[in-house]
């Protein structure tokens, strides 16, 4: 609603906030009362301006700030270092560096967004009321427009999510051998690219869209090695499983306390179906220090299977447009069956390569 004062012809001045316009008059909301004002008592109205404080800045620096962590701080994809596969590296938030990879990016966010959208500063619009038939029609639609304009409804919405992923592959192709040892990763299970999704209001309370999700799971690298006293021979072995993963997916989302819940606060449960590419791969290496030949055993998977998702979140909107908030979802693949690794003594293996996940947030209206 907009603050106007309506002056007419011989009367007080009206002020108060403009709620309705027909075609033949006006609705104003005073101080006192509710008021219906024809048009043919109207001369004047002056529309005060609502300053907006620049949103493009906001979007800028978080967007800023989250592409920085996402390409300096998340380890590289294994089939290529092209591309971060958003897996957060060890140690990344909690130093010095980190600050000084990310305050940049944020402040250059920041000014390119308030570039694009500086705001606004609230300027006064007068309207007139007391020229020719034609005038005055022109003028009733132009206040219209601006009416229209006040509240613009949000209809896209852009969505990331960062997740802390609970391993079902790697975390099940344990290196389980004779001759014991220890697993290292230098990254974290946490992501920072777990979905970004797109979908648009058809409803207010249902959207439709499409998403990507990224479900691949950290890389694990194993050293084990053994000493055979009698034969004095010494044996190690290295072991390294990776698995890349991306969803891409028709989505619908479904708001059922759409109405209940304050405007703040949203509440959220939607899904899809779509194809997923999957690379598994699986590289065994055993070294005998008396003959230095190694013992190379590999196992791969490469193919594109249909896959889902299902989520639910809850979010609290910061402001206008911008969003934050908590969610879990579940990945739906299927498995495939691992070939034996004698070196390990490993046997068959069902490799189920859904997961699930839980972490953050971060929504855009537009």
């Amino acid at each position: 609603m907009r603050r106007v004062i309506i002056f007419r012809p011989n009367q007080d001045a009206i002020s108060g906030r403009l709620i309705k316009m027909g075609d033949d008059g006006l609705t104003v909301l005073t101080a006192q009362r509710e008021e219906r004002i024809p048009f043919d008592e109207v001369s004047r109205i002056v529309m005060t301006g609502e300053s907006r404080s620049s949103k493009g800045a906001l979007y800028g620096a978080v967007l800023g700030g989250y592409a920085s962590a996402l390409i300096f701080g998340t380890a590289r994809s294994g089939s290529g270092y092209s591309s971060p596969t958003g897996y957060v590296q060890q140690g990344f938030f909690s130093g010095l560096g980190m600050l000084l990879i990310l305050t940049p990016s944020i402040l250059a966010g920041g000014g390119i967004g308030y570039l694009i959208d500086p705001g606004s500063d609230g300027k006064e619009e007068m309207f007139d009321f007391t020229g020719s038939e034609e005038s005055r029609s022109a003028e009733r639609k132009r206040l219209k427009n601006t009416m229209n304009n006040v509240e613009p409804v949000r209809n896209f919405h852009v969505s990331l999510q960062g997740s802390q992923v609970n391993p079902s592959v790697i975390q099940q192709d344990q290196t389980n051998s004779m001759y014991g040892g220890n697993g290292y990763s230098d990254v974290s299970s946490f992501t920072l690219l777990r979905k970004l999704q797109v979908t648009y209001s058809v409803l207010p309370y249902l959207e439709m869209g499409v998403a990507s999700v990224w479900f691949g799971e950290p890389s694990q690298n194993k050293y084990i090695s053994d000493y055979n006293a009698q034969t004095t021979i010494s044996t190690w072995a290295t072991s390294t499983v990776t698995l890349d993963a991306v969803g891409r997916y028709v989505v619908g989302v479904f708001k059922p306390f759409y109405g209940s819940l304050d405007r703040q606060y949203d509440i959220a449960l939607g899904g899809g179906v779509g194809l997923a590419s999957i690379s598994y791969k699986r590289e065994t290496q055993v070294n005998t220090f008396s003959t230095f030949a190694p013992t190379t055993s590999k196992f791969e998977i490469s193919e594109t299977m249909l896959s889902g998702f299902v989520y639910g979140q809850a979010s609290m909107e910061l402001t206008e447009g911008l969003s934050i908030g908590l969610f879990f979802d579940y990945v739906i693949a299927p498995s495939r069956e691992a070939t034996p690794d004698p070196q390990f003594q490993k046997g068959m293996q069902t490799l189920n390569f859904g997961n699930s996940s839980y972490g953050f947030t971060l929504g855009l209206d537009f």
